[in-house]
């Protein structure tokens, strides 16, 4: 039997933190190209990537482990996400294909940016997990991939957060390597109309959320990446829509707490133009 080695990486949770009000849509926004560029090549790594028996055994696996470690300190098991496990699926294909090993792409799109070209229907926040191994032998099993992410004190961090509610898991092996990739998230609303990812209109992002779960009453467009000048003034859902610059947003719903508290959580991205 062959030696191999895993290694892993994460990310840390998208956090909450920030100035509560939008950028001002003045502002040059991000280049609308080079996300609908992204997302199309996300749609096609994921639409392409080799489905084996190994493949979606290791996948449900990653989620079964995953679930009895939480289960065993008494924590909610994830549930199983189509979505997030497609985004996952198109980010391990994606390294393979380009060579590489981070969270970050070499054309610098992150964890929450995918899910947020993918996910339409998601507000809320994301961590994930990846990790990679070069001439595994066929017996590796997906506890062994797993063990790497538990024994590892950041990795099991993103496996415990308490307030996670579900998960995907991609696996791709290309040549002599594999890579797995578990994305966990905090699915705070869900959009029954979900944006298309072209938008001419600010009032479909209205459209979008009405009727969410939990009520949404208020919202942000901001870059994609984050970026926040603090100039402009967070929307009611109730006003008049936003008029939309050319390039690359992102909508920001504010999520009711008590005494007025209203986080900020990540959104559909979108582009105009």
């Amino acid at each position: 039997m062959s030696s191999f080695q895993i290694i892993s990486r994460r990310t840390v949770l998208a956090g909450l933190g920030g100035a509560l009000v939008a950028p001002g849509l003045a502002v040059a926004a991000s280049r609308g190209g080079r996300w609908l560029a992204y997302e199309a090549s996300l749609q096609s790594l994921a639409t392409r990537a080799v489905r084996t028996d190994r493949i979606v055994g290791l996948e449900r696996g990653l989620l079964d482990a995953t679930n009895a470690f939480r289960r065993s300190n008494r924590l909610p098991a994830l549930l199983p996400h189509a979505g997030l496990a497609r985004v996952a699926r198109a980010h391990a294909a994606d390294m393979a294909r380009r060579d590489f090993f981070d969270h970050v792409t070499p054309d610098l799109f992150s964890s929450s940016e995918r899910v947020g070209l993918m996910v339409r229907d998601f507000a809320g926040l994301t961590a994930e997990n990846i990790t990679m191994g070069e001439d595994l032998p066929r017996t590796v099993t997906a506890v062994d991939w797993f063990k790497y992410w538990r024994d590892s004190p950041d990795h099991r961090k993103n496996l415990l957060r308490p307030d996670f509610t579900h998960a995907g898991h991609g696996m791709v092996k290309v040549g002599r390597r594999e890579y797995g990739v578990g994305l966990y998230v905090w699915q705070a609303a869900t959009l029954p109309a979900p944006p298309p990812l072209r938008l001419t209109d600010g009032e479909v992002l209205v459209e979008a959320m009405a009727g969410a779960m939990p009520h949404i009453d208020r919202f942000q467009i901001s870059d994609p990446g984050g970026e926040d000048d603090g100039t402009s003034r967070a929307y009611r859902v109730e006003d008049a829509p936003p008029e939309l610059a050319p390039g690359a947003w992102r909508l920001r719903p504010f999520l009711p707490l008590n005494r007025g508290s209203y986080p900020v959580v990540w959104g559909p991205i979108f582009v105009v133009g």
